[in-house]
């Protein structure tokens, strides 16, 4: 009787070490697919200087190419209003249209560096379970250079 007890809770105990390593694979995999996506705005931006529309219909397509989601609940005014208060102040502009993905493009109007902006990429860890749905979202930021500013040596 004793050994029946003791096998079921170390069956338990693989079950759950399992399952804990399983999640913590699928927590890394959407933690680089963000990475990525956000790696890839910042390029395309910084190759056009700017951000609009004709950036946007670039991005869109390898947006759905890596899967990254479309928008469902986009929380970009919670990240602004964070950024605002932690480092950027008064000089980041309202979310940029991200033309139905869920990534949130601020601007950055710089006075002290001569005139020159530069913009705030933000995408998302998204941790969603079948019939749960969103658990949480984790944000991803980065900022592109300074555009408009040579940087040649």
């Amino acid at each position: 009787m004793r050994e029946s007890l003791g096998g079921s809770s170390l069956l338990y105990l693989v079950v759950i070490f399992s399952s804990l390593v399983i999640l913590f694979f699928i927590g890394i995999l959407s933690y680089s697919k963000a990475y990525r996506i956000k790696n890839r705005i910042v390029e395309i931006t910084e190759k056009y200087g700017t951000y609009n529309e004709v950036v946007a219909n670039e991005i869109n397509p390898d947006l759905k190419a890596a899967g990254y989601d479309a928008s469902r609940s986009n929380r970009c005014d919670d990240i602004k209003n964070r950024l605002e208060n932690e480092k950027y102040g008064d000089n980041l502009s309202d979310n940029l249209n991200t033309y139905g993905y869920n990534y949130c493009v601020f601007e950055v109007l710089d006075n002290n560096i001569n005139g020159g902006n530069y913009y705030v990429i933000v995408t998302f860890v998204r941790f969603e379970f079948p019939f749960i749905g969103d658990l949480f979202m984790i944000p991803v930021h980065s900022e592109t250079k300074i555009l408009g500013k040579d940087y040649s040596y």
